[in-house]
């Protein structure tokens, strides 16, 4: 697949975005409750380190100790931190400091 691209592909940006309160919209993807911790998903997670292509995270608060599993179990995958750890200002979280998400 990469090989397609002419050298133009560098990674994949894969919303893991989920939050279990009712209140947080999901997104069109529905990437469900612990994606990153999905065997599939790591599997092709393994794929794209071994292809030196980069995983872009977006991700939210919530699920930051799920991404830092990821990083710990492929250290030497190359991880971008974008859109990640947005810490949600609605649902259980609107009352919540910022030292409390």
């Amino acid at each position: 697949m990469a090989d397609t691209g002419d050298g133009l592909l560098t990674g994949i940006r894969q919303v893991t975005a989920w939050d279990a309160a009712s209140e947080i919209p999901a997104y069109p993807t529905s990437p469900g409750p612990r994606l990153m911790e999905h065997p599939l998903f790591r599997h092709g997670f393994r794929q794209l380190a071994m292809r030196g292509l980069a995983f872009d995270a977006w991700l939210y608060h919530t699920q930051l100790p799920e991404l830092i599993d990821l990083i710990r179990t492929f250290p030497d995958a190359r991880v971008i931190l974008d859109h990640f750890g947005g810490s949600l200002a609605a649902g259980p979280y609107v009352a919540a400091r910022p030292d409390e998400v």
